[in-house]
C-alpha cells in the first residue's frame, strides 16, 4: 500500500486541531476537579504566634495547599493526598524541635456552608498534636577520622546544650565553624558529613560536627594582574598583610576594599592561588595570593544642579582625572555658577577651584589633600572675593573614626552690607577635626549615629593681635522603626562657637548663620541670627540648630518627609538661650534611586518676622542630613 505524503495544507490543519484539544482539556478538568478547603486543628500546648508560625509553615510545605487551586481528582485521590503529607507535616515539626508529635488527617465531606449559597466543600483537615520539645543534648567537634579540630571547640559555635532542638540553628551552626577554622588560619578548611542522633527517652538531640581543617596557611608572593595605567606601587600600599602573615579573611575582604578606594578599579577580586597544588596531608603551606583587577576611565567629566527659592539656580562643571600622576592620584577642577535669581544676594557667586588627593601618603592609610580656590561671593550679608590654598592630611585613627589636620592660607576681600568700604583679611587658620561614623549608610542612612567635631585656630595676618578659635560638633542620629526601614526617625544637633575675637575682627564667611536647606528649613539661607542696620544677616559667634524629621516610604521609589527645624545665632561666644529660637517645619517628598535620594523639600517659618517669606522650597540629591 502506498504512502501518500500529506498536504501542508493539512498538516498545519492537524498541528492547530491537537493545540485546540489540548486547550479545552487544559480549560475543561479544573471544571471537573473537587474542590476543598484546609483545616490545621490543635496545638494548645504552644502559644498563639508559635501555633500561628507552625500553621504558616505546613501550608508553605503540604501538598495539599500547594495544588488546592486546581482542585483533586476526587474524593479519594483528596485523602490519599492528605495521607502523603503526614511526612512532610512531621518534617515541619521536628524542624521546630517537636520530634515526638501526633498527626491525623482526614477528610470530611461536608465543609461549612459557602457564602454564595452554593454546595459545601469537603476540608482536608490536619491535626496536630505537638508533643514535648526536645532540646540539644551534647554537641561534639571532632574530625571525620576522629580526634579535635585545631583551633575549633564546641564552645566556638551558636549551640549548646539545652537549647531548642530546632533544625535551622543545627544547620546554621555548622557554617560557623568554617568561619571560625578560617579565620585562625585554616583557609582550606571544609565541613564533613554530620551525625544527628534523637534520644526519645531523654528527649535530647545530640549533634557531631566534623570538620576537616587542612593545613595553616600562611601568604606567600603576592600577584598582580589588569593593572595598564596604575602603577604596581599604589596597590601593593593598600595590602593588609605581608609575606609569610597567617592567612586572615578579614585581611583579605579589607584589602579588597582599601584597592576599591582608589577609584580607579570597577572590579577587584583578591584569592588564594595555586590552591589545587597543595598536598592533601600538608599541616602547614605557603600560598601565593592573586590580586586581579580592571581599571576604570581614569579621565571623568561630570555636572550638577541646585535650585531652591532663597539661593536662586545653580550650576556646576567637573573635570576629574583618577589617576594624575599614575599611582592613583585625583585632580579635580571644578567651576561653579551660583545664585541666579535669588531675591536677596547682591551678585552671582562663580569661582574655580583645584582639588589633589593622594592615597598612603608618606605612611599607608594616610591622605594628602591639596586645594586651590578663587571664589566671588555675594549672598544678602556680605561680598567677598578670595583666593585660598590649604593642604590637609587625614588617616584613621580607630575604627570608624578619622582624624584630619591642615592649613588654609586665604586673602579675601570683604565687604559687610553696612560698611561703606572693604576691608582685607589675610587669615592662616588651623582646621582640626574628628569624624565618627557609625552609620551604614553615606547618602541615605536608616541605623547609626555620626560625629563630627572641628576645632580652628585662625590668625588675621592682618591684625595679629585678634586670634580666635572656631569650634562646632555637629551630631546625627538614625532610628529605624521597622526591620524593612519602611519609617526612620532622623536627628540633627549642631553646636558652634568663636572664641577670641569680637564679630567685627572676624570675616564674615567665618561667622556663624543659619536658615535655609541643611540648617533651618522654610527661612531664606543666612536670614536667622543678628541683623545690621540695614536689617541685613551679619552673623554671630555661637550657634545652635536641632533638626527633626520622619522618613517614611510609600513605595520602594517614592518617599515624604515630615520635619521641624529649629535653629539661634547669638552674638556672643556662647549661644543665649534667653533668645527664641527660629522653628521652621513642612513636608518633604523624596524619589529613592541608585545613587542616593532625590530631594525636594517645602518648608514654612513658624515664628517668622516680617520681612520673611511665606514658604521655601528646596531640590537637592541626598537627605538633608
Amino acid at each position: 500500500m502506498a504512502f501518500t505524503r500529506p498536504s501542508p495544507v493539512r498538516l498545519v490543519g492537524l498541528f492547530l486541531t491537537a493545540i485546540l484539544v489540548l486547550l479545552t482539556l487544559n480549560y475543561v478538568r479544573p471544571a471537573l476537579a473537587l474542590d476543598y478547603t484546609i483545616r490545621i486543628d490543635g496545638l494548645d500546648d504552644v502559644d498563639e504566634e508559635q501555633a500561628e508560625e507552625i500553621r504558616g509553615l505546613i501550608r508553605d510545605t503540604i501538598l495539599l495547599e500547594q495544588l488546592r487551586q486546581d482542585g483533586a481528582p476526587s474524593f479519594f485521590a483528596l485523602e490519599r493526598r492528605a495521607i502523603a503529607d503526614i511526612d512532610r507535616i512531621n518534617d515541619v515539626m521536628r524542624s521546630r524541635g517537636f520530634y515526638a508529635s501526633t498527626i491525623i488527617t482526614e477528610v470530611e465531606p461536608d465543609g461549612p456552608p459557602v457564602e454564595d449559597g452554593g454546595e459545601p466543600m469537603p476540608v482536608a483537615v490536619i491535626r496536630l498534636a505537638t508533643g514535648p520539645l526536645y532540646t540539644v543534648g551534647t554537641v561534639h567537634v571532632e574530625q571525620p577520622g576522629g580526634g579535635s579540630v585545631p583551633g575549633l571547640g564546641a564552645g566556638d559555635l551558636p549551640i549548646s546544650s539545652g537549647d531548642p532542638a530546632l533544625s535551622a540553628d543545627v544547620l546554621e551552626a555548622e557554617p560557623v565553624g568554617i568561619a571560625t577554622l578560617r579565620s585562625a588560619g585554616y583557609a582550606l578548611a571544609r565541613s564533613g558529613q554530620r551525625r544527628i542522633t534523637v534520644n526519645h527517652e531523654t528527649r535530647k538531640l545530640n549533634v557531631w560536627y566534623r570538620y576537616v581543617p587542612g593545613p595553616l596557611v600562611t601568604y606567600g608572593d603576592i600577584r598582580l594582574d589588569g593593572l595598564d595605567t596604575v602603577a604596581p606601587v599604589a596597590v601593593m600600599r593598600r595590602l593588609q598583610f605581608a609575606k609569610g602573615d597567617t592567612f586572615s579573611p578579614t585581611g583579605m575582604r579589607t584589602t579588597r576594599s582599601k584597592i576599591l578606594e582608589l577609584e580607579m578599579f570597577s572590579n577587584v577580586a583578591v584569592e588564594l592561588a595555586d590552591i589545587e597544588d597543595v598536598p592533601p596531608d600538608a599541616e602547614t603551606v605557603q600560598l601565593p595570593v592573586q590580586i586581579t583587577v580592571e581599571e576604570r576611565k581614569s579621565r571623568t567629566i561630570g555636572g550638577g544642579i541646585t535650585l531652591s527659592t532663597d539661593q536662586g539656580f545653580g550650576i556646576e562643571g567637573r573635570w576629574s582625572h583618577r589617576n594624575i600622576l599614575g599611582e592613583a592620584e585625583k585632580l579635580d577642577i571644578v567651576t561653579h555658577v551660583g545664585r541666579i535669581g535669588a531675591p536677596d544676594a547682591q551678585g552671582f557667586d562663580y569661582g574655580v577651584e583645584a582639588d589633589f588627593r593622594k592615597f598612603d601618603f608618606l605612611r599607608n592609610d594616610q591622605t594628602l589633600y591639596l586645594n586651590a580656590t578663587a571664589e566671588v561671593e555675594a549672598p544678602e550679608a556680605y561680598e567677598r572675593q578670595a583666593l585660598e590654598v590649604s593642604a590637609a592630611l587625614e588617616r584613621p585613627l580607630f575604627d570608624d573614626t578619622r582624624g584630619r589636620t591642615g592649613v588654609t592660607l586665604a586673602v579675601e576681600d570683604i565687604k559687610d552690607n553696612d560698611d561703606t568700604a572693604s576691608k582685607l583679611f589675610v587669615t592662616l587658620a588651623f582646621p582640626n577635626s574628628l569624624s565618627l561614623d557609625k552609620t551604614n549608610d553615606v547618602l541615605d542612612p536608616t541605623e547609626g549615629y555620626a560625629i563630627d567635631l572641628l576645632l580652628e585656630p585662625v590668625l588675621t595676618l592682618t591684625d595679629a593681635s585678634q586670634p580666635y578659635l572656631i569650634s562646632r560638633v555637629d551630631g546625627r542620629h538614625f532610628w529605624s522603626l521597622w526591620e524593612d526601614d519602611v519609617a526612620v526617625l532622623a536627628s540633627r544637633a549642631s553646636f558652634g562657637s568663636i572664641f577670641g575675637a569680637s564679630t567685627d575682627n572676624i570675616p564674615a564667611n567665618r561667622r556663624f548663620f543659619s536658615g535655609g536647606d541643611g540648617s533651618v528649613r522654610g527661612y531664606a539661607h543666612q536670614a536667622i541670627g543678628p541683623k545690621d542696620s540695614n536689617n541685613d544677616p551679619s552673623g554671630g559667634r555661637s550657634l545652635a540648630e536641632l533638626n527633626l524629621e520622619m522618613r517614611i516610604r510609600i513605595t520602594d521609589t517614592i518617599g515624604v518627609v515630615p520635619f521641624v527645624d529649629a535653629g539661634i545665632v547669638t552674638d556672643e561666644s556662647f549661644v543665649d538661650f534667653s533668645e527664641d529660637p527660629r522653628l521652621g517645619a513642612g513636608l518633604g517628598l523624596r524619589y529613592y534611586t541608585g545613587f542616593g535620594p532625590l530631594r525636594v523639600d517645602f518648608g514654612v517659618p513658624i515664628n517668622a518676622d516680617d520681612d520673611d517669606d511665606a514658604f521655601q522650597i528646596y531640590f537637592s540629591l541626598g537627605q538633608a542630613f
